[in-house]
């Protein structure tokens, strides 16, 4: 009977295994992008590849034992790699359920529930990323101390640190973990991966301690910058979920009174809630002292978290259970029923809908994805898509579904900053995004744009304004390599800009204008939107002018744009007046505005003097494309 009653119990887990990840992988259907950015198709080339490309297991950056692991996935595209993530992740869950068995901690099923819908770790089980494995790896590490095999959990922690560099941190408490329990061989087996790793990468770099020398992190924090120290404190919601917060908090607290009061007694079982909390503890820490510090090329990445959150959630459930042997003392909640309605409908259900309420999931293309693919389109329908492409953002290969290792075909960036019309031949297209390519690429867009050698030939922008890190709008340009231009680059840039905007209605307005005094408002414009003007159909409200002279504190003093309904204000934007001492034009986003009357004004908020005369002056109402 107990046989027969395991194997029913084996059967269900594998039910269950399946189900899991078959309705996680149907899911991932919904994403059009995943949580890690472009970096999943970094890893996904270095995957793929990698059977074609041997060094490519060597990769430092791609992390290698990730990509051995995952190659083979790798060869059905990028949804290979997803499943491999979700598989892993899924199975971590079972994984955490035999650890809590086995340290005895009641109600293990929540942990699942806790660890399944932490928000950044459910969205990171749709994704190509490293972090899922590592938390495999280091709960499956765990869980081999707890059954005392300690050579076999030495092995599998010592590759830790090849899926996440950081982990390293963690080195001195296992060693004295083993040191403490008097296991000094396995001190020696947590450095085995990395050692034959170092060996096997001097044939190829000629280095035998590659992994320290090459490390692709190594003076990224000039890029990366810096953060609050209480960054991943604040962001805590968004990693944990509320209910696997509060419970892990209480968690630690009831271990560290357990732990200071001898509550556990047993020796080894005592090292390992050591372990378990300050493994996560460490890591949490680390990272908010490295975003804070900017030494470490930390972008504040909530996901980095995320291989020590089967650790949080055992935590969590140590939290549980102390409110569970608390609180359900009282009479009522000694009833069976009562107690059922606590679990389910509060805790569990609580956390499973954190993903959603916490993160905007299923991910989609924001403007600037829709720009850049509108390009890559462009290119695909023209006979540039032939040429040797040069790009900057690991999109491009990706969507092109090109090899990016194959520099005949496509080669991602360019080395001669200066000149590099050296670097490229007569028929090369490069595809210039203004995110990557001034920083990753170090190259300004003046390069091109002032350079004989390129011929702009299309250009990409969104229909809002969209910001990148280095605080420029989002835009992309198609440059052609050719002999030597016999047209400006910045000619050709007006009038490809000038006809994204479709079907314009010009709006009568005075070309020029002097406006002097401290009135707090000055008409520009009072127009009557009649049919013609099919403002359904429009997205952008177009107003350009130039400055020839000005005087006075032009803050607080800011252009209008009103548009109105039987005198009732429909929609109402603003801008400050001194941005057009930047830039001589402003796109104003509008869509389902039901109005029959537009004004535009100057509205100086503090009736303070001012003087402004304004030329070239033009508005119209369109539809701008990508």
């Amino acid at each position: 009977m107990c046989i027969k009653s395991k194997k029913i119990k084996k059967a269900l887990n594998l039910l269950l295994f399946i189900g899991i990840s078959l309705s996680l992988f149907l899911y991932s259907s919904h994403f059009e992008v995943y949580e890690g950015g472009r970096d999943n198709y970094a890893h996904y080339f270095i995957s793929k590849y990698s059977w074609l490309y041997p060094k490519l297991f060597l990769d430092h950056w791609g992390k290698p034992i990730f990509t051995l692991l995952t190659s083979p996935f790798a060869q059905w595209g990028i949804k290979g790699i997803v499943l491999f993530n979700i598989l892993i992740g899924v199975f971590t869950l079972f994984v955490l359920n035999e650890l809590l068995k086995e340290l005895r901690i009641k109600a293990q099923y929540l942990a699942l529930i806790f660890l399944l819908f932490s928000p950044i770790y459910f969205v990171l089980l749709m994704s190509a990323m490293t972090e899922v494995l590592a938390a495999f790896l280091l709960t499956f590490s765990l869980l081999l101390l707890v059954k005392k095999r300690y050579s076999l959990a030495a092995i599998v922690f010592s590759s830790l640190v090849l899926v996440r560099t950081e982990t390293y941190i963690f080195y001195p408490l296992i060693i004295i973990y083993f040191l403490l329990l008097g296991k000094y061989l396995e001190i020696f087996l947590i450095f085995l991966f990395p050692v034959v790793y170092s060996f096997i990468g001097y044939f190829v770099y000629n280095d035998l301690f590659w992994l320290i020398t090459h490390n692709p992190y190594a003076g990224a924090s000039d890029v990366y910058g810096s953060g609050s120290p209480f960054h991943f404190l604040l962001k805590s919601p968004e990693i944990f979920g509320w209910p696997l917060l509060v419970f892990s908090l209480i968690g630690l607290m009831v271990t560290f009174y357990q732990l200071v009061s001898n509550k556990i007694t047993e020796r080894e079982t005592k090292y390992i809630f050591v372990l378990i909390h300050f493994f996560w503890l460490a890591l949490f820490t680390a990272h908010s002292v490295a975003y804070w510090m900017g030494n470490k090329s930390s972008l504040g990445l909530i996901r980095v978290l995320v291989p020590v959150l089967p650790l949080a959630a055992a935590s969590g459930m140590i939290g549980l259970n102390f409110i569970d042997s608390s609180v359900f003392e009282i009479s009522f909640f000694k009833r069976k029923f009562s107690r059922y309605l606590i679990f389910f409908f509060i805790i569990v259900v609580a956390q499973v809908i954190q993903p959603w309420i916490q993160l905007p999931i299923p991910y989609k293309f924001n403007e600037s994805d829709k720009v850049l693919i509108s390009a890559l389109n462009w290119i695909k329908g023209e006979e540039y898509f032939k040429k040797k492409i040069f790009y900057f953002d690991v999109f491009v290969p990706f969507y092109l579904n090109l090899n990016p290792y194959d520099t005949s075909r496509i080669r991602e960036g360019i080395i001669n900053k200066k000149y590099p019309e050296r670097d490229t031949k007569i028929g090369d297209v490069i595809v210039y995004d203004t995110r990557y390519a001034p920083i990753e690429g170090g190259l300004q867009l003046e390069v091109f744009m002032k350079n004989p050698f390129f011929q702009l030939i299309n250009y990409f922008s969104p229909i809002v304004e969209e910001k990148t890190l280095n605080e420029r709008a989002y835009e992309v340009y198609i440059f052609l390599r050719i002999d030597k231009s016999k047209e400006q680059s910045e000619r050709v840039l007006d009038s490809i800009k000038a006809a994204k905007y479709l079907n314009a209605f010009s709006i009568p307005i005075p070309e020029s204008m002097l406006i002097q005094g401290n009135s707090e408002f000055v008409d520009i414009c009072n127009l009557e939107l009649n049919q013609k003007a099919r403002i359904d159909e429009k997205n952008i409200l177009h107003i350009s002018f130039d400055f020839t002279q000005f005087s006075g504190d032009l803050s607080n003093v800011g252009l209008c744009m009103s548009f109105e309904k039987q005198d009732s204000i429909i929609a109402f934007f603003s801008v400050p007046i001194d941005h057009f001492l930047e830039r001589n034009s402003f796109d104003q986003f509008i869509r389902s505005i039901d109005a029959n009357r537009l004004k535009i004004f100057i509205w100086n908020m503090d009736k303070k003097y001012i003087s402004l005369r304004v030329e070239n002056i033009s508005a119209f109402l369109a539809k701008k494309v990508y």
